[in-house]
């Protein structure tokens, strides 16, 4: 998805890359099947880009964020860059635990979907 057809409903997918294979990618494949829109960093950012533009871009735009939770996402710059920016601007946070993990304090309050039972998850985004 070029960065210029995102839009409010577009749904930020923030992962490891470590939990890419087994969790992210079959959870965005659900995701798009159920007809949501979805900006993942995989095949969007293209050699030459300034791939923090484009996350920054994307962050700015997408109205909400589901955060695949592991231990390696949790401990990840990145990651907390992404999820920190949405905590900040009051914008909605879904959790989805693909490997156990303890949260920090910002997420605690936040409930969570174990990875087995996503489809509860892409129906409550479907719904809003």
């Amino acid at each position: 998805m070029a960065a210029r057809s995102l839009t409010h409903d577009t749904v930020f997918v923030s992962y490891s890359r470590t939990d890419w294979k087994d969790y992210a990618e079959p959870l965005v494949e659900n995701l798009k099947q159920a007809g949501l829109q979805v900006w993942v960093d995989q095949n969007i950012i293209r050699t030459g880009d300034d791939w923090l533009d484009k996350i920054n871009e994307a962050l700015k735009i997408c109205n909400r964020l589901i955060l695949c939770v592991s231990p390696e996402a949790l401990n990840s710059r990145y990651v907390k860059v992404e999820y920190r920016y949405f905590f900040r601007h009051d914008k909605p946070i879904y959790l989805i635990m693909c490997r156990q993990a303890e949260l920090p304090p910002e997420l605690d309050g936040i409930h969570y979907v174990d990875f087995k039972r996503r489809n509860e998850l892409i129906r409550q985004l479907r719904s809003t």
